[in-house]
């Protein structure tokens, strides 16, 4: 596994510690060294190794014939911390470690902590639940709980229960007689090398060559096993289907979901027919999703990924359950996703610090608020001074030393990245590989994969600013004549029949002005307007009459998941005062 960051001086003098020994947490010796805590689940594989390890392993994509691999990471534990880091850096694909002996536990995550893990005093875990029970531990964190509301997930190691903590992307905790230390041996921070020019045709040659070399070993990994590729009318699933083709891998199905006609599935279904792809559509319509977020299925997903520090990922579950349903999934399908190519290419990069436009140097008010405005707004009634103060504080905090008084543009891109990858992308958006894993499915995410988040981050701003690199490469290369002008798909309202009605209103409401006609958007078409009908969640009625200020169907999802675990919005507004 390529190094993800490694530590030197900056220019301006300051350390990112992301060396191991830089980046060493420890805390008190525990009277015994317990087994870690392991999901009664058929996709963690136990092995007996050398050395007396038993270890617990949930790895997918090129674990296979990294046995040695393993084993260097585990009799490492026992050495020096730049030995342990230097083996970790040498395992490819996703997933997480659990391994023990006699006096040491080890726990380790992947570059983006796909499959999460926790730690509490001196245990360590695969289920926040699990632990929770076992060191006895209780009680809400109403920082925590904030921090969901607003984002939807919370910052750093925090979690909703006091004294449990979550594992950072790219981190190996150890615990043995001298205690519990955890190391980093990857970490997202950038080193962008300026003199790369994204328009240079080698430029362009290497990205596309780094991007299809992925899939190729995705190809061989799959060993003529269905590749399911969730597929939308964007650039990420569009460059996993298309590369799939140019290699010659023949057992792909294509599935999209939502309303009918959504502009993503019939995009995707272009994309398919031209691949030669088969493509299946599942319809989401409003009653049947609003059955399905109160049916069993739906229970069932969120007692599986229930986690402690984000609510869960779950738009792809009621297509698969579909998909199985009628027989067009196979048991051993590979299912590959596009996430999270629009981060890591930096599609997500705010214009307000990433544009040219924006100030050359910014300070940690001005990187707060791209953030916040960016992440932390679910709900405006809980946006009091003091709840803003308070996400603030943790934010900043989480970033350490990427984060000056005055920043540079490019660094204040760096904080803002890093500080997205390690909380949101991390703990939400990849978790949605839960919704496959209930399923029973293996899954890989060539996107996330360490080598090519190591190239992200050597590149310039001017590459990944509104992912000009990404789609430019793509689009010159037009991998099986499905990119360039004509395969750019813009959105439409569905159904059809509300845009005449949609129109009308927006015409009478003119002369309010833009704001009374983008609530009135918000609280009475986008409920039956959202493609994967995300608002479902909630009754039309309390969308409809809702005055707490909610940004959009997440919202929904964050209430609804803290109601699960006895936090009230309302509760946290009064505490927030």
């Amino acid at each position: 596994m390529t190094s993800v960051g490694t530590a030197k001086p900056s220019r301006r003098g300051r350390r990112r510690p992301v060396d191991g020994q830089a980046r060493t947490r420890r805390h008190a010796a525990p009277d015994a060294v317990a087994l870690p805590l392991v999901p009664d689940s058929r996709v963690w594989r136990k092995m007996d190794l050398a050395g007396g390890w038993t270890a617990w392993v949930m790895w997918y994509g090129g674990f296979a014939g990294q046995e040695a691999t393993l084993q260097a990471v585990l009799n490492a534990a026992d050495g020096s911390e730049t030995a342990l880091i230097a083996a970790a850096r040498k395992l490819a694909g996703h997933g997480a470690l659990l391994a023990h002996k006699d006096g040491v536990a080890l726990g380790m995550t992947d570059v983006v902590a796909s499959v999460p893990l926790y730690c509490a005093g001196a245990r360590i875990a695969a289920d926040g639940r699990d632990l929770v029970k076992a060191a006895g531990l209780g009680g809400i964190d109403q920082r925590s709980a904030l921090q969901i509301a607003l984002a939807g997930y919370t910052v750093g190691r925090r979690t909703l229960t006091p004294g449990l903590e979550a594992l950072k992307p790219g981190e190996i905790v150890v615990v043995d007689a001298l205690g519990r230390r955890h190391l980093r041996y990857a970490r997202y921070v950038g080193e962008p090398d300026e003199a790369i020019d994204p328009a240079d045709p080698q430029v362009m040659a290497q990205h596309n060559a780094m991007l299809l070399g992925l899939i190729e070993q995705l190809a061989r990994d799959a060993g003529g096993r269905t590749i399911a590729v969730p597929l939308s009318g964007g650039l990420d699933s569009r460059a996993i289907a298309s590369g799939l083709k140019l290699v010659g891998y023949d057992k792909v199905l294509c599935f999209s979901y939502g309303l009918p006609d959504n502009h993503e599935a019939s995009g995707a279904q272009r994309v398919a027919k031209r691949l030669g792809y088969p493509w299946r559509f599942v319809g989401y319509e409003p009653k049947s999703l609003r059955a399905f977020f109160t049916g069993e299925t739906a229970q069932r997903f969120f007692t599986f990924a229930d986690r402690p520090d984000a609510m869960p990922f779950m738009q792809d579950v009621p297509a698969i359950e579909r998909l199985r349903h009628d027989g067009l999934l196979p048991e051993d399908a590979i299912i590959v996703n596009g996430q999270s190519g629009d981060y890591i290419a930096g599609n997500h990069i705010p214009a307000a610090i990433g544009a040219s436009r924006a100030p050359e140097r910014l300070t940690r008010d001005a990187l707060f608020h791209a953030i916040r405005a960016k992440h932390f707004d679910l709900w405006a009634f809980l946006e009091t001074p003091a709840a803003v103060d308070a996400i603030k504080a943790d934010v900043l905090k989480d970033l350490g030393d990427c984060v000056g008084d005055s920043m540079t543009r490019k660094d204040a891109v760096i904080a803002y990245e890093l500080s997205e990858f390690e909380n949101r992308q991390s703990k939400y958006v990849v978790a949605g590989q839960r919704c496959y894993e209930m399923f029973g499915y293996e899954w890989r995410l060539p996107l996330w994969e360490p080598a090519l988040v190591e190239y992200w981050r050597r590149m310039p701003l001017a590459a990944k600013f509104g992912r000009r690199l990404f789609q430019s490469a793509l689009e010159a290369a037009n991998w099986c004549g499905v990119w360039g002008a004509d395969w750019r798909f813009s959105r439409t309202v569905v159904p059809s029949w509300l845009r005449p009605l949609r129109l009308g209103v927006k015409a009478l409401l003119a002369p309010a002005g833009k704001d009374v006609w983008h609530r009135a958007e918000k609280h009475v078409f986008e409920w039956r307007a959202d493609p994967i009908q995300n608002y479902a969640i909630a009754p039309y009625r309390r969308v409809l009459f809702d005055r707490r200020g909610f940004r959009n169907a997440l919202s929904w999802h964050a209430e609804a998941y803290l109601a699960r675990h006895g936090v009230s919005l309302d509760a946290l507004a009064a505490g927030a005062d």
